[in-house]
């Protein structure tokens, strides 16, 4: 009976040690633990220039915290992985709707997202917009 008591406190700490983890993906870690610097904004694989300049402000530091809030840029906002880690969104207030965009590239020293986006200044027209940071 002792042994059967016993027994059951050592696995119930066991299960709720195992259980209180939240182990993180390892996209979740390659993500969140640098600071990424942008090293090219494409738009339709050419620099972004002329009405498409506005990207430039996304230029500078990416950080992702752990916490779904960040900064991108000289925006702060959330974001957050699909269920897959294949796509990440990207909400702020100074942007109309979220940014979803696809990880093409996630390693430790690379961040490579791609989305299709419209021109606020010509919403007639869009684009294939790529992002490449790498580590700082």
């Amino acid at each position: 009976m002792r042994n059967t008591i016993c027994l059951s406190i050592i696995t119930t700490v066991l299960l709720l040690t195992a259980c209180s983890k939240d182990k993180k993906s390892e996209r979740f870690r390659l993500l969140t633990t640098p600071v990424w610097v942008s090293e090219s904004i494409l738009v339709d694989g050419e620099e972004a220039a002329g009405d498409w300049d506005f990207l430039n402000e996304f230029t500078g530091e990416a950080k992702f915290n752990e916490d779904g809030t960040g900064s991108f840029g000289s925006f702060t906002g959330q974001w957050r992985f699909n269920e897959a880690e294949t796509e990440i969104t990207i909400t702020t207030e100074t942007m109309p709707l979220p940014i979803v965009t696809i990880i093409i590239e996630l390693t430790s020293e690379r961040l490579e997202i791609s989305t299709v986006t419209l021109n606020p200044k010509n919403p007639s027209e869009s684009a294939e917009v790529t992002m490449i940071f790498k580590t700082r």
